[in-house]
């Protein structure tokens, strides 16, 4: 696997569930990182020690660095994990370099970025994403992508010698089910008892809808006070985010630790703008969690009424007879020996076809 320098909560948890789902079929090696994660001490982590990889001299000493580690390993397969329009052409070099296989995973709507963005950072991400990574897809003869939307997004960019996959992420299903009251759970996070819990998680940023978050808050506020609103994740926004009443502002959370979380909270809220198959979904609907979503992404496929306006997140939030959706929607997607059978099949369909 090729990861980027530093690997975000879900990456994190991404490639332990991977690499415990395929432990018995394949080695892992995971290359990329700047520190070895405890949590992933069961795969073999090659820690890259290029300090400045954003520049143009820092990108081709990673692309050096991680050929060196392919010549020196012996490696049957290449995936591109995370960052797939930047990492995604080093990949594709080394394969054409070594004669090594490689798929491509797109967990995101990363064709979206610049509409969420302006000047300098707009051009760029527009270049890097609809520019490189267009041109990426159309060489790449194995691609993953996380759900249908993503899959309608990607699949006309491609010829037909092309494979796209849809698979869900593994996940570990067994963290999610509730095994002890919801007053426990709260008890032992320090949460009060007496308050609707309304529960965020991701990045405090622009595309993550955290200025949403901040309007939903304060409407929210203005037609309740018995509820307490727990911000889990890190970004720009936190700072005004956390003054707000009514609110507190946990940080980051060691994603073995991030299901307690759920089990304690009474709705989910997330006004993302972009997004593929968000964790954090997949995750309440596990929790049976109630939620309250954006319409972004594969959202609408997966809960019933997503939200359009600032006033239906508030209506939900304050309503304490909304449910949870049905379990039959999100079961026959998160069926981890389909999921695990899956990935085995790609990589297996990969290296015999190289």
């Amino acid at each position: 696997m090729l990861v980027g320098s530093e690997l975000a909560p879900n990456e994190e948890r991404l490639i332990y569930n991977l690499s415990t789902s395929l432990a018995d079929n394949f080695n892992i090696i995971v290359f990329g990182v700047r520190k070895k994660y405890p949590s992933l001490n069961k795969v073999q982590q090659l820690v890259c020690k290029v300090k400045t990889q954003s520049s143009f001299f820092g990108y081709l000493a990673y692309a050096k660095s991680f050929y060196a580690a392919i010549k020196k390993n012996e490696v049957d397969l290449l995936l591109q994990l995370n960052s797939p329009m930047t990492r995604g052409p080093i990949v594709a070099m080394v394969s054409r370099l070594t004669g090594i296989p490689y798929v491509l995973r797109i967990p995101g709507d990363k064709l979206s970025i610049y509409q969420h963005t302006s000047g300098i950072t707009k051009a760029r991400n527009y270049f890097e994403n609809n520019i490189i990574g267009v041109a990426l897809f159309k060489r790449t003869k194995h691609i993953v992508v996380v759900g249908e939307y993503l899959k309608s997004r990607i699949a006309p960019l491609l010829s037909s010698g092309q494979n796209i996959y849809n698979i869900y992420q593994p996940l570990d299903i067994t963290a999610f089910k509730r095994a002890f009251s919801k007053s426990h759970y709260r008890k032992a996070l320090g949460i009060p008892d007496n308050k609707r819990i309304i529960l965020y998680i991701g990045r405090l940023s622009l595309e993550k809808g955290a200025d949403i978050l901040e309007e939903i808050i304060c409407m929210t506020n203005q037609a309740s006070n018995d509820h307490l609103f727990l911000v889990i994740g890190e970004g720009k926004h936190k700072p005004s985010i956390s003054k707000l009443e009514n609110t507190q502002c946990v940080g980051m959370v060691p994603f073995l630790e991030i299901s307690n979380y759920y089990l304690a909270a009474d709705i989910l809220v997330f006004p993302s703008r972009r997004e593929g198959v968000p964790n954090v979904i997949l995750e309440s609907l596990i929790c049976k969690l109630p939620i309250a979503c954006s319409e972004a992404g594969e959202m609408p496929f997966l809960v019933s009424k997503p939200c359009k306006t600032v006033t239906d997140y508030v209506e939900k939030l304050t309503n304490t007879e909304y449910v949870a959706e049905p379990t039959s929607t999100i079961e026959p997607l998160l069926k981890q020996k389909t999921i695990r059978q899956q990935y085995i099949d790609l990589f297996n369909t990969a290296i015999d076809l190289q």
